[in-house]
């Protein structure tokens, strides 16, 4: 996944945070490519379900905090869209404690395409909102 300026939101530290959650989805990546074994691809998965979330609470609580002292209406949608994230992470660590294999493809797409949407759907709403 190439980092590209559609990703930008013009807010620094949020532009910084996204741009370690494609930084993770890549080395993630990579590690599941240099892989020579499926235990060792379950190894990088599981690692990366553990970090992904790690850092994806830390940036929901970073945008979250901006979200409410920016007074942004669609706050509450937009919280829900997290925990939704959250709940998708939930249920591929569920597969991975069941031994699911083959998981990094499913792990590496949904991580890809969510980061993709949120930013240049959900974000953008409260960009707008913010720079009015």
């Amino acid at each position: 996944m190439e980092w590209d300026d559609t990703l930008l939101t013009g807010i620094q530290a949020i532009d910084v945070q996204h741009h370690r959650l494609v930084d993770l989805i890549n080395e993630f990546n990579d590690q599941v490519l240099r892989s020579t074994t499926l235990d060792e691809e379950r190894v990088f998965s599981g690692r990366f379900l553990i970090e992904l979330r790690s850092y994806a609470n830390i940036h929901f609580v970073a945008e979250e905090t901006m979200l409410v002292e920016q007074q942004y209406p669609g706050f509450l949608d937009h919280q829900a869209e997290h925990q939704t994230f959250i709940n998708e992470i939930e249920k591929l660590e569920n597969r991975f404690r069941l031994n699911e294999p083959a998981l990094a493809v499913d792990v590496f797409l949904f991580a890809r395409d969510w980061i993709i949407h949120h930013v240049n759907h959900s974000d953008r709403k409260y960009i707008e909102f913010i720079k009015k």
